[in-house]
This record gives C-alpha cells, structure tokens and sequence, in this order.
C-alpha cells in the first residue's frame, strides 16, 4: 500500500505544529478550518450521514427552559441552520451519554435522547421521535424499553435494518435489586411501533458507551463486557433473524479493572470489512487499539495500537474504503485535550497521528466524533467554557475510492 499521510492547509493554529509530510502518492487527508461553532454552552454532538450524502449533526445546547436538542444539515451548500427536535423536557445531559439520530432505509429519520425518570441522579430513560419530512416535523416521544423502574436507561446505539431500525442500550432495571447492568434490545418501524424488549447480556460494564451496524443480513453489537472477577474487555455480538450469536471477544485485553472507564467501543462498516476500536488498560498502561473482521463480525483479527502518549480514549472509527480505517481518540498533555487522528490498513500499516484540534482534558470535553461523506470528513468535538461549545472541522479526502 502506498504511504498513508495527512496534509494540513488553512488550520492554521496546526499547521506550523504538524507542517506536512511525506509524498504526494497514496491515500491523503488535507484538514480544512473550523467551519460551524455552536453556541457556549452546547455539547454532546453526534453525526449521521444520509442516503443522499448529507451529513447532520445532533447536539444539546442550553435553552429558556432548561435544554433543547437541535440538528443541522450539511448539504452542497453549507451548514442549514439549526432546528429543534425537542426542548422544554426534563433532559437528562451527560457528557458521555449522548442523543444521536439515524435514518431509516425509508428516508425516515429517529432521533433518541435521555430523560429524568425521577428524583435520583441515575433514574432515566430512553426517548425517541420520528420525523417522515427530514426534520420539519417529529413524531410524540416513545420510550423502547418496557419496564417501569427508575433506574439508568442510557449508551443507545441504533442502526436501521431493513425496514427498521434496531436499538441497544445499557439497562439498570437489575440494579434496583443490587444486580448488574444488563444490555438489552428492540427493534421499531417508521411509525414507532416497536418489537420485543430482550435481553442480550445479563452482566456489563455500567457506564461505557456501545456501539452497533449493520452488516448483510445482521446488526453487530459491541460493549464492555464484565466477568465475575472485573474483567472488562470489550465483547461483540450479532443478530440475525432474530438469533443471537455467542460474545466474540476483541483483543482478549483480560484488563481487570473494579470500576466504569466510561469508554466503550466504536464500530465501522463498509464493502464486508468491519472495524472496530476500543480503549483499554491493562496492567495500568492506556491505549487505544483497532482490528479488523473480514467476515462481518464473527471473527476479528490482530489487535493493533494507534494512540502515542498519554491517552484518554474516547475513540471513533470509520472505515474509508475496503483496507483502510480513520481512528480519531483524545491524548492528553496535562489539561489540553489533543484530539487525534490515525489512518491504518486492515495489515497493520498506519500514517503518524495527526492533531485534528485542541480541546480540554477534562470530562467535559465529551466524545469527540467523525463522518465521512464523499469526498469530505467532518470531525465534530466540545470545547468547554464560556465562550466553547461543539466545534466542527472538515477535512478533504484523496487517493481513497
């Protein structure tokens, strides 16, 4: 394979830093400047791209009523300006816990974000909306999950398949009787009718995001597993019509940890090549590592390391072609959070991580996130602050079909 490299031009706080490097052959990212700064105070950004290549980007900001999710398309044009999906509810905000949104194979999109089910700080739940029109319009809310108890309902992932969208989560409703957090699933259709609540695993990590797409005929599911003796690697499962398939589990990291590292896995899909990063510690030593599944998630091959320096995780992946990944991650140096980029191939060669943009180390900084449509890449993060908020960059791809 040719050198894998990047180009910087006119991000011009980076450019002095990264300058450019390597030859013109081969697969090139060239970073463009900022292009939408939302206002102070907004955060937890998500990305989807449509059928027709537009990408939208999803968001909380503060509002005259407490929060308001919003949305924003990017089309040929630009960015739209933004639009609410919902306000005035009883949010549930968390930097790691995000609303996100994905398009049925309809054109039809669904929208999910977390409310307060009660007076304790971890009672809250699931909430989805539909809109037929692109986002003119939204459907009442309807919650998946089917019991009443006022426990954490929360890390959804969805991804349509077929005529529905499939829809996993994090499910506290063991944890009311001192058990563990579980994972669960359903499925819904356009109209919000939604499919059976079921159990997918009895025993997870409580905290660390999920993952899921789909593949042929079959929606993968990647998590944070958890044994009984703290063992939190990350597991994958498929499901296809309706069986289940036994925990794959990626990396065998056999990282014990007694706690949440609030890091889940990210997972990408794209000509029957499969992706999928993850953060993890074993023996206290963090890093951030990719590997590759030819045969859509039922296998995974070599684990290979991305991240250089102190790391915190918070990955995303994204496959550019059928050989060839983009890992974005946050490294730290002491309170500057440096999110990150990598392009590496199914065997193992990789470009040098790049700095996309500078944010804080802290929490608050959240999951920074990219898409990929066409020929551009868009790269979505928070800056904290006053005067912060998600920021978006893009960036043109060549040499990458």
């Amino acid at each position: 394979m040719a050198e894998l490299k990047v180009v910087i031009k006119r991000f011009a706080p980076l450019a002095a830093a990264i300058g450019f490097f390597g030859c013109e052959a081969g697969p090139r990212i060239a970073m463009d400047e900022i292009e939408l700064e939302l206002p102070a105070g907004s955060g937890e950004p998500g990305m989807m791209v449509t059928q027709s290549g537009d990408v939208v980007l999803s968001w909380h900001e503060p509002a005259d009523e407490g929060h308001a999710l919003k949305f924003a398309i990017r089309g040929e044009d630009g960015w739209s300006n933004p639009s609410t999906i919902v306000s005035g509810r009883p949010f549930f905000i968390n930097w790691a816990d995000v609303p996100s949104m994905v398009e049925f194979s309809d054109g039809s999109w669904a929208a999910h974000w977390l409310e307060k089910l009660g007076p304790d700080t971890y009672a809250y739940g699931v909430k989805v909306k539909v809109s037929n029109d692109r986002g003119a319009t939204w459907s009442e809310p309807f919650t998946p999950h089917r019991d009443e108890t006022l426990s954490e309902h929360g890390f959804v992932s969805m991804a349509a398949l077929g005529d529905h969208v499939g829809a996993v989560w994090l499910d506290g409703r063991q944890t009311v009787d001192e058990g563990p957090m579980s994972l669960r699933f359903t499925t819904f259709d356009p109209h919000g009718v939604a499919g059976r609540d079921v159990l997918v695993d009895q025993k997870v990590c409580d905290c660390c995001n999920t993952s899921m797409v789909a593949v042929s005929d079959a929606l993968l599911i990647a998590y944070r597993d958890r044994s009984d003796e703290e063992i939190r690697d990350i597991a994958v499962r498929r499901i296809s019509n309706g069986e289940w398939s036994e925990p794959v589990h990626v990396g065998n990291d056999n990282w014990h940890y007694p706690g949440c590292p609030v890091n889940g896995p990210a997972l990408s899909t794209l000509n029957g090549l499969t992706a999928i990063a993850w953060y993890s510690a074993p023996d206290q030593k963090p890093l951030v590592q990719v590997a590759f599944s030819s045969d859509r998630g039922r296998t995974f091959g070599e684990a290979f390391r991305i991240d250089q320096g102190p790391t915190l995780g918070r990955v995303d992946v994204n496959l550019l072609s059928s050989d060839l990944a983009l890992v974005t991650y946050l490294n730290h140096q002491d309170e500057v959070g440096l999110v990150r980029g990598r392009l590496i191939s199914s065997t193992g060669e990789s470009s040098d991580p790049w700095t996309i943009a500078e944010t804080s180390a802290s929490r608050a900084s959240g999951f920074p996130v990219v898409a990929r449509a066409g020929d551009k890449l868009f790269f979505a993060w928070t800056l904290p602050g006053d005067d912060g908020g998600v920021r978006v960059t893009s960036a043109d791809l060549h040499g990458v079909n």
